[in-house]
C-alpha cells in the first residue's frame, strides 16, 4: 500500500482550479475535479456520493497557519504598495 500524502492548507490553494479541485472533508483530502459541473444536493449527501469519496481520496489534510500567515501579510503588501505609489 502506496503512503498516505499528507496536505496542508498551503497545498491545496495549488488545488483551487477548474483543472484540479481538491477538498478537504472530515480531514481527509479529496480530488473533486471530474465533479466540478455535477449538482450536489442542497442539505447532506446520498451514500452514494459518500461512497464515490473512497475513490476520489488523494491524501490526509493536515491544519497548519500558512492561510494566516499569507492574510495576515495581504495589508502590510497593500499598505507598501500604496507607500511607494504615494512617493
Amino acid at each position: 500500500m502506496s503512503e498516505i500524502k499528507v496536505f496542508t492548507t498551503a497545498d491545496l490553494s495549488n488545488h483551487k482550479t477548474r483543472d484540479s479541485l481538491y477538498l478537504a472533508i472530515g480531514g481527509n483530502v479529496y480530488d473533486c475535479t471530474k465533479f466540478i459541473d455535477e449538482a450536489f444536493e442542497d442539505v447532506g449527501h446520498s451514500e452514494e456520493a459518500r461512497d464515490l469519496l473512497k475513490n476520489m481520496l488523494v491524501g490526509k489534510y493536515k491544519a497548519d497557519d500558512s492561510a494566516k500567515k499569507a492574510k495576515a501579510a495581504a495589508p502590510k503588501a497593500a499598505s507598501a504598495s500604496a507607500s511607494s505609489d504615494a512617493g
